[in-house]
């Protein structure tokens, strides 16, 4: 019941009204709220001059159009939502001298969302000019993409909370390695998920110094001819939990490392690292997936990895974890990584259980570009980050079996989608094995044979323990 508890609050808080989701208690959207319009034709040209004019708890609705250097870049020091309408607004700093010598936007008040904007070429005189520059409170940013600027977001005050929830960042950072897609001060507490962040110019895909990371079912992958470093770095530790993402190391990486954790010491309150279902696929010849410089091991669990190189570095528990190759996923080149039909990795999961207060089963699925939908429930846990729903992969997980004088009796767990229970495996093959009874959690097949068939199955595996 707190499983079930715990993923329905998460899914509700998903599809909550951005004004109750982003606000919290502090309740941005009230009585005396104003919504003010930017564009061309509106009562506000740039975005500047209605930030000016605005009042705590205001929403801005920028109009679609590219807003240049002065027309876009501003410090917002109140609690606002900006919001792009009608499409996608471009702010473009390319060839402005940002004033404020940090980012396109300087996100200081206490309370602020910025949602369906798109920031690019912020670069400033010390080569760290991002998108955005948190320095407030909260701040959460919805389905915005940050593209070719130094940092995509920088920054982040101590305490605060950052929230970042279906945006994209491609191809940012100066090309120094001091520069990223993504990276996160000493905040309190961050959460990532359902973005996608790829093809990083030398620095990380996401670094972050937080004190709470929440990595959670995203898209973490450098692509044919990245030229990204690590694809996550939490370089002073924290308590990090990375659920049911997909995170790729490109061959052309410009370090062999694809998750690093505490490399310059675990300097925060609580240092703790959990990685559960995800899936990680190293496309370099060789590597680490994952360097853990903490004294506390790292938990691995149900986590799937694809390619070559050593899993872990440094302490580590690993539980139920497997090594695949590519042809046991749909398609690694295109970076699907959905399971096969016939993929080791159905029904081979246990259950996660929770740590430190946060349940690390898998509750949904990143969906590209930029979702989640809820991750069904088959049978047992699939490793990875992915639950196989393909009918011919909808596989029975045993639990017991006995011989007696007539037959063979089988016990399994539950699998109400499962309409025909066949077997096939090269050992038995023609022949099937048909249980003679209901597919229901506990049910024993009473009489059980051996009979040729001709037919194509919906294969499922007979296993009857972990190996």
């Amino acid at each position: 019941m707190a499983l079930f508890s715990h993923r329905a609050l998460f899914w509700r808080a998903l599809q909550a009204p951005a004004s109750v989701l982003l606000v919290g208690g502090i309740g941005l959207a009230t009585v005396n709220s104003a919504t003010l319009q930017i564009g061309v034709g509106r009562k506000y040209a740039t975005i500047p001059s209605a930030v000016a004019a605005a009042s705590n708890g205001d929403t801005l609705e920028i109009s679609p159009g590219t807003y240049s250097g002065a027309a876009a870049v501003t410090v917002i020091g109140k609690s606002l939502i900006l919001r792009g309408v009608g499409g996608r607004p471009i702010l473009d700093a390319a060839g402005y001298v940002i004033p404020n010598g940090k980012a396109i936007f300087v996100t200081s008040g206490p309370d602020i969302t910025v949602e369906n904007l798109e920031f690019k070429n912020a670069t400033v005189p010390d080569r760290n000019g991002a998108g955005i520059r948190p320095e407030g409170a909260k701040l959460s940013v919805r389905s915005c993409y940050f593209h070719d600027n130094e940092n995509g977001i920088q920054g982040g005050a101590v305490g605060s909370e950052i929230l970042v929830e279906s945006c994209e960042f491609e191809h940012n950072g100066h090309g120094d390695g001091q520069s990223h897609n993504l990276y996160i001060n000493v905040v309190g507490r961050f959460t990532f998920r359902f973005n996608y962040s790829h093809r990083g110019n030398v620095g990380h895909l996401l670094k972050t110094r937080a004190q709470e990371n929440y990595i959670l079912y995203n898209r973490l992958t450098d692509e044919v001819g990245g030229a990204a470093s690590y694809e996550v770095d939490v370089p002073q530790g924290g308590l990090t939990f990375l659920i049911g993402n997909v995170i790729e190391q490109s061959g052309t990486t410009q370090n062999p490392t694809l998750i690093a954790y505490a490399e310059e010491g675990a300097k925060n309150t609580t240092n703790r690292l959990f990685l559960s279902h995800n899936t990680l696929v190293n496309d370099r010849n060789g590597g680490t997936f994952l360097f853990n410089a903490a004294v506390e091991p790292a938990v691995l669990i149900n986590n799937l990895f694809i390619g070559t190189g050593t899993l872990t570095s440094g302490a580590a528990s690993l539980t139920n974890n497997l090594t695949l190759d590519r042809s046991q996923v749909m398609n690694a080149p295109a970076y699907d990584v959905h399971l096969t039909a016939t993929a080791k990795a159905i029904d081979w999961g246990d259950a996660p259980g929770v740590q430190d207060g946060f349940d690390l089963a898998p509750g949904f699925e990143y969906v590209h570009p930029m979702t989640g939908l809820p991750r069904p429930v088959i049978g047992a846990l699939d490793v990875g980050a992915y639950e196989c729903s393909d009918p011919a992969g909808i596989f029975l997980h045993f639990t017991g079996s006995e011989k007696t004088n007539a037959a063979v009796r089988l016990k399994w767990l539950g699998n109400p989608a499962m309409t025909r229970i066949l077997e096939a495996s090269p050992v038995l093959s023609p022949p099937a094995w048909v249980p003679r009874a209901t597919n229901h959690p506990g049910d024993a097949a009473t009489g059980m044979g051996v009979i040729p068939t001709s037919e194509v199955p919906m294969y499922f595996r007979l296993r009857g323990t972990h190996l």
